[in-house]
């Protein structure tokens, strides 16, 4: 009994190692990234006022609202993980490539309408939440939004690597991807006047490597096939037109009311419910594939009214 609790308590570790060190690598990166950022600034004596007040805005404004949406590819990682461990122990490559594909879909789904709301409404959002907000930031999310897509693929892929046991991949590919990144951001900003920006274009750069050798790890593994049209088609083209439904709403309802709490929950109720019409009738969703979404039985009925359902 003492040998085999040993024997599993290794394992477990084993397992678990990688898993720590792939989340350390993460987490690490912000602040490696603010290490550069002042060091750099400051051989260009850049006031150390305006860098703390520049790195403030990344960390506590621009970083926030670009992780709400990730925390979401987090969760649905997270559950995702026996399923899809289960599938491909057993070598069922249709379950695996099923439960791939629908983690994928329902991922691509919710985050990239987030990332071009965070776009749109920028200004309005960050009022809100932060009153007397830097414009600087608004120009920032709306340049960077779309590192919520890539954060959110690179969160999702770590978790399928982990779950057909490949838990030495995703530490090796945020390794790789980070030390790109920061050579990347102290040329940025040595050899530019991007400090703000350099830093966001530095974090754009990070969450798309760590997306692509992910992707390629997992291409590696799993003889999967995507099915483009729902993954990313669907939900970029219905975003767009929600994206112009979310920014002219807004326009209107603060033109009518002049109360910009009110003209943003609006236009986010509005944008959604539209949203949530025009993915219907892009994708062409299956009653299985509906019921598998967040809140999807109410989903459904929608969709069963507007006679969205394919049979």
């Amino acid at each position: 009994n003492v040998e085999s609790y040993g024997k599993l308590f290794r394992q477990i570790v084993m397992i678990v190692t990688p898993i720590i060190i792939a989340a350390f690598v993460y987490n690490i990166t912000t602040t490696v990234d603010m290490k550069i950022f002042y060091n750099v600034l400051n051989s260009k004596n850049v006031d150390r006022v305006e860098s703390a007040n520049l790195y403030g805005i990344f960390s506590g404004q621009y970083m926030v609202l670009i992780n709400l949406p990730v925390s979401i590819a987090s969760a649905v990682g997270t559950t995702l993980i026996p399923n899809i461990s289960g599938a491909f122990t057993k070598g069922d490559k249709a379950e695996t490539n099923h439960v791939y594909n629908q983690s994928m879909s329902i991922t691509m789904m919710v985050t990239i309408p987030c990332a071009v709301g965070i776009g749109v409404l920028s200004e309005p959002i960050i009022t809100l939440l932060f009153r007397g907000a830097d414009p600087l930031v608004f120009k920032a999310l709306t340049a960077g939004c779309i590192s919520v897509v890539f954060y959110s693929l690179s969160t999702l892929t770590n978790s399928i690597l982990q779950g057909i046991g490949k838990v030495m991949e995703p530490v090796k590919n945020a390794t790789l991807a980070l030390l790109i990144h920061l050579v990347f951001l102290a040329a940025i900003l040595k050899f530019t006047d991007a400090k703000l920006f350099g830093l966001v274009a530095a974090t754009i750069l990070y969450s798309l490597l760590a997306c692509i050798f992910n992707h390629i790890s997992v291409s590696k593994y799993m003889s999967t096939k995507l099915d483009v049209k729902k993954i990313y088609l669907a939900p970029a083209v219905a975003s767009i037109f929600m994206g112009i439904v979310a920014w002219g709403s807004y326009q209107i309802f603060y033109h009518l009311i002049h109360m910009n709490s009110v003209s943003v929950v609006l236009a986010i109720l509005l944008a959604v419910i539209f949203y949530a019409a025009a993915i219907l009738a892009v994708g062409g969703y299956t009653k299985e594939e509906i019921l598998a979404m967040p809140k999807g039985t109410l989903i459904l009925k929608l969709a069963e009214k507007l006679h969205l359902v394919r049979e």
